[in-house]
């Protein structure tokens, strides 16, 4: 797996979402002061991964997961606006990172959903592991949720 933080080379070709990719560059060029804030897979509350994927065929149980979860992002913009910083880029994905088949376990566990099946066990060659190790430095946040194993979650 490649390991990605901000300083990684984002472009049209590497970039994992390019309408994405094409707003933050507009957003770049319009002279306001701002923050570009790279959220990985938004996950909390009723955004509980597994429940998307019940007895469907999963790709892929290895993939390291980049995900967050909604109250750190909250968190993570309150602190921005509290230090009134400007300019920079921040990955938003939790420290932790494990397995797509381990959080998909997990929520099986806790929810009774119906458990996927996996077709492939292999990292493939595209996987990447966000770092968001930024907004700990710069902005010393404290993630309520740094293991998307031990995300709060709550069914509707």
């Amino acid at each position: 797996a490649d390991i990605v933080d901000e300083g990684f080379p984002i472009n049209a070709s590497t970039t994992g979402n390019k309408a994405l990719y094409e707003a933050e560059q507009l957003l770049l060029g319009s002279g306001y002061p701002l923050n570009i804030l790279r959220c990985g897979g938004l996950m909390g509350y009723d955004r509980i991964p597994a429940k998307y994927f019940q007895g469907k065929t999963v790709t892929n149980g290895a993939i390291p997961v980049n995900y967050i979860h909604r109250d750190d992002v909250i968190g993570i913009i309150e602190t921005l606006i509290a230090k009134n910083t400007w300019g920079e880029t921040y990955n938003l994905v939790a420290p932790m990172h494990p397995s797509r088949r381990e959080v998909f376990k997990k929520n099986v566990q806790d929810f009774n959903f119906i458990p996927p099946n996996y077709s492939v066990e292999s990292l493939p060659d595209n996987c990447r592991v966000i770092l968001g190790e930024k907004v700990i430095k710069t902005l010393q946040y404290q993630f309520l949720f740094p293991n998307p194993i031990e995300f709060y979650y709550t069914l509707k």
